[in-house]
């Protein structure tokens, strides 16, 4: 008989899958008998399981969480790692078990075990010799099985997958938490966009004015350059400066031909 502890783990792990199941798994909800848990897992495309519905149980021990739960095929399947009676030879229930790990964990390791299975580690040795050497034929076979055994669990399956969310609804409809962050984001937009419009509009308040001053200074300069007087006033001046420019040389030069006067009459004496 397993434990309180484990039981209250189970009932907590198998809510869990109810409230949000994973993508292809549909748990069977039983609430008289937690030592026992079926779950309906659908075949994964591209593969030869898809369009198969294949029903599995796993048996917890008394020894759970510390010892693995056994996992069987209560559907009749082909395939190199589920033996004639339905057993389930996976690592994860044998040397790769953690106590952490629950019940999850396992229906995505066995949905995981559809797509790749693993050969080296056969119980059925037939399935595992094709798959190695005829793949195509192991493929057909597979198919064959699905076609026969694994079709009538569609309903029971989807009237399971129609009472509960999708993860797809999950993403679409997040919880209350999340709308209400939400809000309160969109509540600290509106407030910095408030502050972002005051800011706004003192700019453009303050910028006719610079603009206005700006204007009037470059208009001013431009005016001080091209006015005509200024520029006749210009001419003159330069006008006045180059006459004095000449006056102060017409004395100077008398004084250079005098000098030049006196050497040459200096020059006769001798």
């Amino acid at each position: 008989m397993l434990a309180p502890g484990a039981l209250k783990l189970i009932a907590k792990d198998l809510q869990g899958l109810i409230q949000k199941p994973p993508e292809d798994i549909q748990v069977v909800n039983s609430d008289q008998d937690l030592t026992e848990i079926k779950a309906w897992i659908r075949g994964p495309d591209d593969t030869p399981y898809e369009n198969g519905y294949f029903q599995v149980q796993l048996l917890f021990g008394e020894g759970y969480p510390e010892a693995p739960p056994k996992g069987y095929f209560k559907t009749k399947i082909f395939h190199p790692n589920v033996a004639a009676n339905g057993e389930i030879c996976v690592n994860t229930l044998k040397k790769d078990w953690n106590a952490s790990l629950g019940i999850k964990r396992v229906l995505l390791t066995i949905k995981c075990l559809l797509i790749f299975p693993n050969p080296e580690s056969a119980l059925n040795e037939e399935a595992g010799k094709l798959l190695l050497e005829q793949y195509d034929d192991y493929a057909k076979r597979a198919r064959l099985f699905t076609h026969i055994h694994a079709k009538s669990g569609h309903s029971e399956y989807h009237a399971l997958a129609s009472q509960r969310p999708s993860p797809k609804q999950d993403e679409e409809n997040p919880p209350a938490k999340a709308a209400s962050s939400a809000a309160a984001s969109t509540a600290a937009d509106a407030k910095l966009g408030t502050k972002t419009t005051n800011t706004s509009a003192t700019t453009r308040a303050t910028s006719p004015t610079t603009t206005t001053n700006t204007t009037t200074t470059t208009t001013t300069t431009t005016t001080n350059v091209l006015t005509p007087s200024a520029v006749s006033n210009h001419g003159s001046t330069t006008v006045k400066r180059n006459q004095d420019k000449e006056s102060d040389a017409a004395p100077t030069a008398k004084r250079q031909r005098a000098a030049l006067a006196d050497k040459k009459k200096h020059l006769r004496r001798l």
